[in-house]
């Protein structure tokens, strides 16, 4: 273990897993289960070369949601510019499993997912769930792996590292058996449909005009980029990396085919009073990024989401997905899916 370099480049040739998991008493929960028998038949090689990144999550990813897609994610690395490092298990020559990291050199100096931390989402993209525990084993470290999507073994992730769940819960709402909006409004507790209603026929009656509008012409991102004149959507980061964030926005929208784009916008009097980046991926509807006139029109958040539900169900998608942070008011309208981060 000592003559092996464990950081990348450092495994540019193929490293048999028994030099990197020896037999010993501090490796011993891996050498008295199930694990044993594989140990002696894997390799381990780390992916650095975009091309063969691509081709392995090609191989792996199981393509449900918008974070499984090398599209979506790829256009991270080409706005953010972290250097991939694919962490891969083989059995011979066949790939069998893939931890695909990043390393972040620019702000938080540490390993994450492939894209950044801002994912969400995620799965081992493995063949058989015994290997997580190998890429846990020899994951480089300082890790930090966020939005782990919740499964069978996941407990076992709290032997290698730290494993807490995360303080903001993924926010969906199935909506494949809502034929119509007020189906969904009958979803939600008493208090909370009450506001949404109020909220929408507030601003209703004072004029508001909804646009929808199906393209992915970057003029709508950009207006949407001059509505948040501050900061990028509140992001608590330096200006170098906001606006290598919103290059990344660029290139979200640039790459886009396999999932689609549209724009809601709401004006009131004359005025821009919301912009909404929505993504849809299969039957998933993704409100995505937006920004509101909330000083000159109260209520316009609510005014959104109302709007954004009802246009979900009447364009037949399945599940709303509004992504992880709760900023205080998803969970009044979605329901919470916990999902967990691994640090090392």
């Amino acid at each position: 273990m000592k003559n092996i370099d464990l950081e990348p480049p450092g495994l540019n040739q193929k490293i048999p897993l028994p030099q990197l998991i020896p037999n010993n008493r501090t490796n011993r929960y891996f050498y008295e289960n199930g694990h044993y028998k594989l140990i002696p038949r894997l390799t381990l090689k780390v992916h650095s070369n975009i091309e063969e990144c691509y081709y392995l999550w090609e191989k792996f990813s199981p393509k449900k949601t918008l974070f499984d897609l090398w599209d979506f994610c790829y256009s991270w690395y080409q706005g953010l510019g972290y250097v991939p490092y694919f962490y891969t298990l083989y059995e011979g020559k066949k790939p069998v499993g893939v931890l695909p990291l990043c390393y972040d050199d620019k702000e938080d100096k540490r390993f994450e997912w492939f894209g950044c931390e801002w994912l969400e989402n995620h799965k081992f993209f493995v063949a058989d769930n015994k290997l997580i525990d190998f890429f846990m084993k020899i994951v480089p470290t300082p890790a930090y792996l966020n939005s782990i999507a919740k499964f069978d073994e996941i407990v076992e992730l709290a032997k290698f590292g730290k494993l807490r769940k995360e303080r903001d819960s993924r926010n969906i709402k199935d909506i494949s058996k809502m034929g119509s909006l007020q189906d969904y409004l009958y979803s939600l507790h008493k208090k909370n449909r009450y506001h949404l209603k109020s909220d929408y026929q507030k601003l209703v009656s004072i004029g508001a005009r909804v646009e929808v509008i199906e393209t992915k012409e970057l003029s709508h991102f950009e207006e949407l980029l001059k509505m948040n004149k501050v900061r990028f959507n509140g992001i608590e980061r330096s200006r170098s990396y906001v606006k290598r964030y919103e290059e990344t926005f660029r290139w979200i929208i640039k790459n886009s085919g396999v999932y689609k784009f549209k724009y809601i916008k709401v004006h009131v009097q004359n005025r821009l009073a919301s912009i909404d980046m929505v993504i849809t991926y299969k039957n998933t509807y993704y409100p995505f990024q937006g920004s509101n006139d909330v000083y000159r029109f109260s209520g316009i958040g609510n005014f959104m989401t109302y709007i954004e539900i009802e246009d979900a169900i009447r364009s037949g998608f399945k599940l709303v997905d509004i992504l992880q942070e709760d900023h205080g008011w998803k969970h009044k309208f979605f329901d919470q899916i916990p999902v967990y981060v691994f640090k090392k």
